[in-house]
């Protein structure tokens, strides 16, 4: 079925917007592909070391692009849960998420990768930039310099989400954990199937057969703990 979805001989970007469409990905969500979220789900109080902990928000999500608070907000509260002194992104973006973790986090080093030369708007002239090291490269460029580092408590990762991406970065993030630490993924979610656009849910599937990674409830994330 992927294979006769992705080889339809219609015009690219109609084909694209076909199958991009909300119907189409509810149709398919509902009926073609109804099991792919398969990891075990868990209440996001139940991977906080302290559920009552209080966060901040500020930046408005301004386009499609940005991540809403609904996301925004799990992650940061893990992060500042686990007292999370070093934090790896991987997938800066516009930085709204960067922003909002250096704003809980104000003693935390915070690295972010991203290859795309635009990346971080938010970040450019803003007072916590000067928290942030925002690094435009090809993290998978850059493993000896981040081998060569303290590893890190908090990894969020958020990268490209097709094809062999998820899983080269989910290995990476692993690499890099400090004993106990945390790695939370964006966008475990039954879309982008067809065009084969998000693979996090079968890449976490097979990671979960030998670790004990979870879907956080009513959110599109998932989460893994380190307990070395």
């Amino acid at each position: 079925m992927k294979e006769f979805l992705r080889n339809l001989h219609l015009n690219t970007g109609f084909k694209r917007r076909i199958l991009m469409h909300r119907i189409t990905e509810v149709f398919i969500s509902s009926f073609i592909t109804p099991h792919r979220l398969r990891l075990r789900p868990v209440p996001l109080a139940s991977l906080a070391t302290n559920p009552d902990t209080q966060i901040v928000l500020t930046n408005l999500p301004m386009n499609r692009n940005d991540s809403p608070y609904d996301d925004v907000a799990p992650v940061c509260l893990l992060a500042v849960s686990k007292q999370a002194r070093r934090v790896l992104e991987i997938g800066t973006c516009r930085g709204r998420t960067t922003l909002s973790l250096a704003l809980n986090l104000p003693s935390a080093a915070i690295v972010t990768y991203d290859i795309d030369p635009n990346a971080g708007a938010y970040l450019r002239g803003h007072p916590l930039a000067a928290r942030i090291e925002m690094r435009v490269k090809d993290i998978h460029t850059d493993v000896a310099r981040l081998r060569s580092e303290p590893p890190y408590d908090f990894i969020y990762v958020d990268g490209d989400h097709m094809g062999e991406n998820p899983r080269r970065d989910s290995e990476l993030a692993f690499s890099l954990l400090a004993p106990k630490g945390m790695i939370v993924w964006h966008d475990y979610a039954n879309w982008g199937w067809a065009l084969g656009l998000n693979t996090v849910p079968e890449t976490l599937a097979e990671f979960a057969r030998t670790r004990d990674i979870v879907a956080i409830e009513r959110t599109v994330l998932a989460a893994y703990q380190g307990t070395a």
